[in-house]
């Protein structure tokens, strides 16, 4: 759209500056015309005056200028930049112009020398005055008329240009909307498939990938699906770990119930050690006791009682258990 605006705009503008250019050049001309009209007024005034008056010195002092001045402007003209049909129109002017200058210098110069001679000539002056004239009149109604429709083909130019502008500038809205469409589907729809990615993960889903392309939003997705990959690899490894020490949990429990066990029986053990000990010892005691009785003086029947008393009470005694250490005799 900015191309084709500006693209518009520098034809139309390069349009109008070339009728600007015609329209300068036309009014130029005109100027010239007025001023080649009013050249051409005061030549025919001075043949006039070369009849009328008797010292014709002045006019012949001034005459160079007046017919100077028609040649320049002729010059003028010839340089100027014009239309096909302005242009044969000055080039027919400019030989009668000049034919005139020439009729005008004779005829001022003849009648310094015998105004009798030239009063014949008196009304080629108005005849050859009005051939220019009338050209010069039809030459100047051309350029105005020309200058009216390069004014008006200006104008013209300038409102195409202004709808050109207005069009152009419709016709790429409505291209715009047109194409925003499928570019905001191409645009929406891989943002929001990559979107559901993360909306996936939020909920405990691993498994969602997003689609991959070659633009910018492509390559997010490709980096995406690698970085959930790496979650993935990462929960795996985690949930291997946690089942290997799952595995040695249980087997440390194991070998807690094995401990637990052995303490138990040990337990045990020790407990039928120390009561094992603890008839060694009793006995032990009575055994000394009855040494200590042996060792006293004998009276009658004594050591007898005692020995029956010894006995009697080793039988009623209960036997030692199994797993109480034997005391070796010393």
């Amino acid at each position: 759209m900015s191309v084709a605006t500006g693209a518009t705009g520098v034809y139309n503008q390069l349009k109008l500056s070339d009728q600007a250019e015609v329209v300068r050049n036309l009014s130029a001309a005109s100027g010239l015309m007025h001023h080649l009209d009013t050249r051409e007024a005061e030549l025919k005034v001075d043949a006039y005056r070369a009849l009328a008056e008797r010292d014709v010195q002045p006019i012949v002092d001034d005459l160079p200028g007046d017919l100077a001045s028609v040649t320049d402007t002729l010059s003028e003209l010839d340089a100027l930049t014009l239309p096909v049909d302005v242009r044969a129109g000055v080039d027919d002017i400019k030989a009668d112009a000049l034919a005139f200058n020439d009729f005008v210098d004779t005829f001022v110069r003849d009648a310094q020398r015998d105004q009798a001679s030239v009063l014949a000539r008196e009304a080629e002056i108005a005849e050859r005055n009005h051939a220019v004239d009338d050209k010069l009149g039809n030459l100047q109604d051309l350029i105005d008329a020309r200058v009216t429709a390069e004014r008006a083909n200006m104008a013209t130019t300038r409102n195409t240009a202004r709808w050109a502008t207005v069009g152009v500038i419709v016709v790429g809205i409505v291209f715009l909307l047109l194409l925003s469409i499928p570019v905001i589907r191409a645009i929406s729809g891989p943002v929001r498939r990559v979107r559901n990615v993360p909306e996936a993960l939020a909920n405990g889903d691993l498994t969602q990938k997003a689609e991959r392309g070659r633009d910018e939003i492509g390559q997010m997705a490709a980096s995406l699906d690698h970085a959930m990959e790496s979650i993935r690899s990462s929960l795996a490894a985690v949930g291997r770990s946690s089942d290997a020490l799952a595995d040695a949990s249980r087997q440390l429990s194991d070998v807690n119930d094995g401990i637990s066990g052995a303490a138990a029986t040990t337990s045990r053990q020790m407990t039928d050690a120390s009561s094992a000990s603890s008839e060694v010892s009793r006995h032990v005691t009575m055994i000394a006791a009855g040494a200590e009785e042996m060792r006293r003086p004998r009276r009658s029947g004594g050591w007898g009682r005692s020995w029956r008393r010894s006995t009697s009470t080793r039988r009623r005694s209960p036997p030692p258990s199994r797993n109480s250490p034997r005391r070796r005799p010393r």
